[in-house]
């Protein structure tokens, strides 16, 4: 085969590498993990998908579709299906890394695309929650999807009552995904004006694909949105235990789900906490969430701060690196937001501020979204800057370029 040949096809194999290196990370480590106990949620999922059946697939205090994808392991593998549930895991990893690298080639073209999905792919944070068997990296992958589906031109009628059907989608998988769409959703109805039947067909579609759940759990618990609520007493019971009329610790740590008293969302999130308290967490999640975030990326498993002044310095690149990356992300975002991709950092926001109220206590895998997204808002900031660092660094490169020239005797 001539060199050509072979160069043609190492290049059209590339984009391929950062979604083959995801699987073989990801299949690595299930393997390593294989005889590890499971995560409390997987093992509901999979008491879950153990007694599913056609008929009881809504309803229960779960979105029913990361369930769904359990039961033919479970049932065909019984015991040994850990392997095979987490490897479902790492599966939604690797798509997650393809629609990534989908979007960032649809904003910034093929090379930055492929580095920035290699960046995500190598990850060992990304890794290790592939590996759990649990849902967030799949949801992720659904929400850039959803963005990409946005940004695409000619964004039509037809497109938009498939974007409402991925909605409805995301809904049985993770809820609270849903809810970002749906906002950014009706921004776009407004913003591009479809054709009428949009308007319509849309939101008809998703309440016919989450309409089963809220049914079958307002005949079983009495609360359509218990998928969702249950989680609001949990956090409720995390942040106000052993205080006058809340449940003890002890009894949190028996079921901190179903200890004390039912309550909603709105409840926990505007009855118990005053204005000017959710302001406080909204601001500092603006910060908080994206840099712990971008640091667990980076440095897991030491990804804690460093302590004492020696530590500090040499570890500095963990010392400031998150928060470049923050700031990057701030440039690129608001640079983003002018422009078709306006739903990513819409979408980032969204996630950071959702999620304020409860970001002292939440476990960072739940905003794993925040991650893509910032990724994509810091490609966003290299381009519009380039103008300023470009030249220097091209400046540096022939600098660097010269004496090797001259040293090798190749003509200049």
């Amino acid at each position: 085969m001539s060199t050509a040949k072979v160069r043609a096809a190492a290049r059209a194999a590339l984009p391929a590498v950062p979604a083959v290196y995801a699987l073989l990370q990801g299949g690595y480590q299930a393997y390593v993990n294989r005889m590890g106990v499971l995560d409390p949620d997987v093992l509901e999922f999979q008491s879950i998908a153990r007694g599913m059946t056609l008929f009881t697939v809504f309803g229960g205090k779960r979105e029913p579709l990361w369930p769904v994808l359990f039961v033919l392991p479970v049932r065909l593998l019984g015991d040994q299906s850990p392997i095979a549930i987490r490897l479902i895991g790492v599966l939604g990893f690797v798509f997650m890394i393809v629609i990534f690298q989908l979007l960032a080639q649809e904003l910034f073209g093929r090379t930055w695309s492929i580095i920035a999905a290699f960046a995500l792919a190598a990850s060992p944070w990304l890794i290790f929650q592939a590996a759990r068997g649990l849902r967030e990296e799949t949801s992720t992958a659904l929400t850039l999807l959803f963005c990409l589906g946005l940004i695409k031109p000619r964004l039509t009628g037809g497109r938009f009552v498939l974007l409402f059907a991925l909605a409805g989608l995301t809904g049985l998988l993770r809820w609270d995904a849903m809810v970002m769409m749906l906002p950014v959703l009706l921004i776009a109805l407004i913003r591009y004006r479809p054709h009428p039947a949009a308007w319509v067909l849309g939101p008809a579609v998703v309440v016919l694909m989450v309409g089963p759940l809220m049914l079958a759990n307002y005949i079983q618990n009495g609360d359509p949105l218990y998928h969702s609520n249950f989680h609001a007493r949990f956090y409720r019971n995390v942040e106000f235990h052993d205080q006058p009329g809340f449940p003890t610790l002890t009894q949190m740590l028996t079921d901190g789900y179903a200890t004390g008293p039912a309550i909603t969302w709105t409840q926990y999130v505007l009855g118990l906490h005053s204005g000017g308290e959710l302001l406080v967490r909204a601001v500092r999640s603006v910060g908080t969430i994206p840099v712990r975030v971008a640091n667990l990326a980076l440095f897991y498993p030491n990804y804690e701060h460093p302590r004492g002044l020696v530590a500090t310095v040499l570890r500095a690149p963990q010392a400031f690196l998150p928060y470049l990356l923050w700031v990057l992300g701030v440039v690129g975002g608001v640079s983003l937001l002018r422009g078709r991709a306006w739903p990513i950092p819409l979408i980032l926001g969204g996630v950071v501020l959702t999620y304020s109220p409860i970001a002292e206590f939440v476990d960072f895998r739940l905003v794993l979204t925040v991650l893509p997204l910032l990724v994509l808002c810091d490609l966003e900031a290299i381009r519009v800057t380039q103008r300023y660092w470009g030249p220097a660094l091209r400046a540096v490169a022939a600098a660097v370029a010269e004496p090797l020239t001259i040293s090798t005797g190749a003509p200049c």
